[in-house]
């Protein structure tokens, strides 16, 4: 097992919300997010992050910002669908969630 993967063989069961529209399902998304960065940061002085493409940083993030989340130095960021395009790209994953999630929340 590698550390933090909670080394339970117990399986989880998948949470799925529903809601009304982009932005109702992107603050549910920041308010998981928020919750799960804060328990990390308690239990392991850190909370690691992978984001995809697509619009979920464009409605996650603004979401995160009207949480007014904090310990974002505590913060590490990956990506899980970066397209092979330059960061300054539209298509680039790394420019929307720069854009929509580090810059706005601070992240180191």
């Amino acid at each position: 097992m590698f550390p933090g993967c909670g080394g339970s063989k117990r399986k989880k069961a998948a949470i799925v919300t529903v809601g009304a529209d982009k932005k109702a399902v992107g603050l549910a998304a920041a308010k998981f997010i928020a919750a799960e960065a804060t328990k990390a940061i308690a239990a392991n002085g850190k909370f690691t992050v992978a984001f995809s493409g697509g619009s979920l940083p464009k409605i996650v993030g603004p979401a995160l910002s009207e949480l007014k989340v904090s310990n974002t130095e505590e913060w590490y960021v990956f990506f899980s669908d970066e397209r092979c395009v330059a960061l300054t790209s539209d298509d680039s994953n790394f420019k929307s969630v720069q854009e929509h999630v580090v810059v706005p929340l601070s992240i180191p």
